[in-house]
């Protein structure tokens, strides 16, 4: 019966609109990590009171403000006080989204 309910979950959900991430795949070879060297990586972030971490989350955040990924939902009034972080926002296109509870409206999730 549970597994019935998620796929009822599926099966509901509105479409999404399509969003493509058109030079995904022709990322700079420099700016990727191989496995091996991961954790030698993650360990150069952690220097320096961690301030690798938010130069590459600034890195990041720069690439993405080149794309079109609206973040509607998660600045919702209903939804802005369950954001864990009030400067990282969930994109529209690849939040979770939970049908709402009777008597909740569209933005609960």
């Amino acid at each position: 019966n549970c597994l019935h309910a998620a796929y009822y979950y599926l099966e509901d959900s509105p479409p999404l609109p399509q969003t493509s991430v058109s030079d995904w795949d022709s990322r700079d070879p420099e700016s990727t990590v191989p496995l091996a060297q991961f954790p030698a990586h993650v360990a150069s972030l952690h220097a320096d009171g961690d301030i690798g971490f938010s130069k590459e989350y600034e890195a990041i955040q720069a690439v993405a403000s080149h794309h079109d990924f609206t973040t509607e939902y998660s600045q919702h009034p209903e939804n802005k006080l369950k954001n864990r972080y009030l400067n990282i926002l969930s994109y529209d296109h690849s939040r979770v989204r939970l049908l709402p509870m009777p008597g909740q409206s569209r933005w609960s999730d």
